[in-house]
């Protein structure tokens, strides 16, 4: 008879243990954890993000810069005007030329444009703008005002710039209406028109020679300088020399 009871008050204790749950203090122990990793692991996924999106970006530019390219070649060796590349008739943007040398649209636009971006009022589909001194508006430094830009004869020869590895040709432009209040409403890069922050702090521009690079952001066309510290330092969107077309 002792043997049964024994075995009954063992199943017993073994119920017991099983059903056994956290305690309080175990529960918050494992919050205190999972709220640790979190704060350590979601800025990294964060900057990861980031980085992609940024990456994805440099590839649309890369694309772009190359459509470029290739309209230059097609065309005496002269880059397409502003409207070549983009125009507003209304409130409608337009596609012009230039778009027959890629193959998709996808490249026009940033990956990292944030939803408020993108539903801006009057705003253009593109993340991309010409740089200023690159078109026959920007060649002798300030803005020249046209009133024909499909003009041919307002192309600029790519030939002209002495050094196009440090010449910009395409810049990601600054969207931030309520920050700077500086709409895009063209597509060219120039005047008071200032550079993306959108990566990091900082902008993704493609050079004429093709290449693509990085520039700090918030700077305006017709001040920003290769070394904001020397004021002497030429302009960081102009060509190293005056032109003339």
């Amino acid at each position: 008879m002792i043997v049964p009871a024994l075995s009954s008050g063992l199943g017993r204790r073994a119920d017991r243990k099983q059903g056994r749950g956290f305690t309080l203090i175990e529960l918050l122990v494992v919050i205190a954890i999972i709220a640790i990793l979190a704060a350590i692991l979601f800025p990294v996924f964060a900057r990861a993000r980031d980085a992609a999106r940024s990456t994805a970006c440099k590839n649309n530019l890369k694309q772009l810069a190359l459509a470029f390219m290739m309209f230059a070649e097609d065309h005496d060796g002269k880059l397409p005007t502003i409207h070549e590349y983009f125009r507003k008739e209304g409130a409608v943007w337009k596609q012009g030329p230039l778009w027959s040398y890629t193959r998709t649209d996808s490249i026009m636009a940033c990956p990292g444009m944030t939803r408020a971006e993108k539903k801006l009022a009057d705003q253009p589909p593109f993340s991309y703008s010409m740089n200023g001194y690159c078109t026959a508006e920007g060649w002798n430094g300030p803005p020249q005002v046209l009133k024909n830009r499909d003009d041919p004869a307002n192309r600029a020869k790519i030939s002209i710039y002495p050094r196009p590895s440090e010449t910009i040709l395409l810049v990601e432009e600054n969207r931030d209406l309520l920050m700077y209040g500086v709409p895009v409403n063209d597509a060219v890069f120039i005047n008071v028109d200032r550079s993306s922050e959108r990566h990091g702090g900082k902008a993704n521009v493609a050079y004429l020679d093709g290449h693509v690079g990085m520039i700090p952001g918030n700077q305006q066309w017709d001040i920003a300088r290769l070394n904001p510290a020397d004021p002497q330092s030429p302009l960081l969107f102009c060509p190293v020399i005056p032109l003339v077309p």
